[in-house]
This record gives structure tokens, sequence and C-alpha cells, in this order.
């Protein structure tokens, strides 16, 4: 699961001379908050539509804003966690990808993260995912797997977390039912903390939301 398999080539690519003005209209356009700009080949950081929208004279280049850029990337070799925690520590809706020498290769967006959540998870079959937390200690798939199956439903992937600093983890688990009220039920009985559950049929105002609470709980 790495940068370079998600990355798309769609988001246009600022260069340090593109007005202010321009870049709202690409932002709007492409549906961003952020662009990465280039001085040459050279990347020099991510711009923000805030602090576009705080210049007071818009036709004024996006390198005006050089030092207000963030100095964000990954690499194609990058793991898709790492975009990840990237996008969520910066607050950003697209990471720039760079290759060994630093050019350019291309963007991931949430959209793309989301693609590469779906293949993780196994999102595309039918089922729900739910989160639990826990002392790393007290991890037993083969527990977990087993109040799973008492409730006539079977698991089809796991991911787990380790919280910064601590003995806790986060255990995402997606199973392949869609009514988890049974399942969590029990779990509640055998003293497991249940962080979070997500349903797999959203529209596409909840997918981008579940993205967002999903970013909260992946972090590596």
């Amino acid at each position: 699961m790495l940068a370079k398999d998600y990355i798309s080539l769609e988001i246009p690519i600022l260069k340090s001379s593109d007005t202010c003005a321009q870049v709202l209209r690409w932002m709007d356009e492409y549906r961003v908050l952020h662009m990465p700009v280039f001085k040459g080949a050279e990347f020099i950081g991510i711009v923000s539509e805030a602090d576009i929208l705080n210049v007071e004279d818009e036709s004024q280049p996006v390198q005006s804003l050089e030092n207000k850029l963030m100095k964000v990337a990954v690499q194609g070799h990058s793991t898709i966690y790492e975009v990840i925690k990237l996008m969520d520590d910066f607050k950003l809706s697209l990471l720039p990808v760079l290759d060994d020498n630093k050019r350019l290769m291309g963007t991931i967006s949430y959209k793309e993260v989301i693609s590469a959540l779906v293949t993780v998870f196994n999102l595309n079959a039918r089922g729900a995912v739910f989160v639990l937390e826990m002392n790393y200690v007290d991890y037993a798939l083969s527990e977990i797997s087993r109040i799973v199956e008492s409730n006539d439903s079977r698991v089809l992937s796991t991911h787990v977390s380790f919280h910064p600093d601590s003995n806790l983890i986060d255990v995402v688990v997606k199973v392949n039912t869609e009514s988890l009220t049974g399942i969590l039920q029990t779990l509640e009985r055998y003293d497991y903390a249940v962080k979070a559950s997500f349903g797999s049929s959203q529209t596409d105002d909840q997918l981008q939301e579940r993205y967002e609470e999903l970013m909260r709980y992946l972090n590596t």
C-alpha cells in the first residue's frame, strides 16, 4: 500500500508565477483546499485556500506567500498510512508525491485515500467496520473473532494502530454483516471499549465524514 499506487495526475501543478486569483479558480474547480507550488522543478510548498483569501491583491503571484507555504510532501515509497497521518496532522486535503530526486510524481487527495482504505479494509464487500480501544496486552484476535462468529458473522480484515507513548491500541475490524447491533452488544458485555462503528452504505457526504473519522483512528 504505497503512495505511488494511488497518485492522481488530475490536479494542476502551480507555478510560483501563477496569480492567487487563478489558484482560487482551480481550487474551486477541483474541489480542493490545498495545492502544491513549484518554482521550476523545485517543490517550494503547499498553498492553502485560507492563506490566499487573506491576500489583499489576488493579482499577485502565489510566490508572494512563500513564507506561509507548508513544506509537506511524501515520497512514492511512503505507505498509505504515512499519507493519512500527514494529511491529518496538517489538516490537508491533498499531498504532493515526490520521487527520490524530489521530482513530482502526482498528488494524493482524500478521494485517493478513500480508494486505498476501500482496498485495505475490503470495503467493497458487504459488511461494516467497528473500532475497539484496548491495552496491547489484552489484544487477542481469536477472542474478537469468536465474539463476531457467535453473532453469525465473520471477520474480513483487521488493522491495529498504536497510540503514541502509550500501551493502548486501536483495533479496526471489518465484518461481513451490515448490522453491528448484536456484535457490539456482545463486545460491550465482555468489557470491550467500542470507540466507533461505521456502516457500509454511505452517501458521498457521509463517505467524506467517515474518511475524516477513520483518519483519527488510523494514525501510525
